[in-house]
């Protein structure tokens, strides 16, 4: 399938995919106050390799700080290859020494400080990818019934990895996420966090048996 992020650019300071150009204004009007859409960044449906990843994680949206935007003009490079898939080095690309100070470098740190202590930062950057369920960034996610184009290509990456039997963590927004993916429902290899709220990647907030295979899959793959 098409990546809809190749040759995004900036028209009148937005970050929008083409594809989703026509239909996003209707959301913006929907939108307001701390759920507004924040386009003047780079979109973030995603980060991490998803043909290299053993591990999914399904979340609702990437959150916005105020200042992110000074960021995203110092390391636009970095940003676009995230969005088709080129960072080699650091494939979770909040993870790379030059953003992990950020916002989302702190937050996603955070919540896989757990797997990190237990394996290293690269290797949770080279085999977790994460997926959001909606692409642009605002403070809070709120949810809207209707699907944009290019989140059917995130939908797309996420259905490989069921086909390739990979783990998928729904970290929030379960329902949403099996009415996008029915057959994510009933997928054995996955499971949903207990505390939605605080999102921890940890053995106490999920299936221990899946934690374990977790960790157990990430020290292998360091060794083929």
């Amino acid at each position: 399938m098409e990546n809809p992020w190749i040759n995004l650019k900036m028209i009148n300071n937005e970050y929008i995919a083409e594809c989703d150009r026509k239909y996003i204004y209707n959301f913006k009007n929907k939108l307001k106050n701390n759920f507004e859409l924040r386009l003047e960044g780079f979109p973030g449906p995603y980060t991490g390799n998803p043909q290299k990843a053993l591990v999914y994680l399904l979340a609702s949206n990437p959150g916005h700080a105020e200042g992110e935007e000074k960021i995203y003009r110092k390391y636009t490079e970095l940003f676009l290859k995230d969005l088709i898939h080129s960072n080699v080095e650091w494939p979770f690309l909040t993870f790379c020494p030059e953003l992990r100070d950020t916002p989302g470098g702190i937050w996603w740190t955070k919540k896989l400080r757990s797997i990190i202590n237990t394996t290293s930062i690269e290797t949770v950057s080279n085999y977790i990818f994460n997926a959001e369920y909606f692409p642009y960034h605002s403070k809070k996610y709120k949810y809207i019934n209707e699907i944009l184009p290019s989140q059917k290509y995130t939908f797309f990456l996420v259905k490989e990895a069921i086909k390739k039997n990979k783990i998928i963590i729904i970290m929030r927004s379960e329902k949403i996420w099996y009415k996008a993916i029915p057959e994510l429902q009933n997928y054995k290899n996955k499971t949903v966090l207990k505390s939605k709220q605080g999102a921890w990647i940890t053995s106490g907030n999920m299936d221990i048996n899946i934690y374990n295979k977790i960790i157990e899959e990430l020290k292998n793959a360091v060794h083929r």
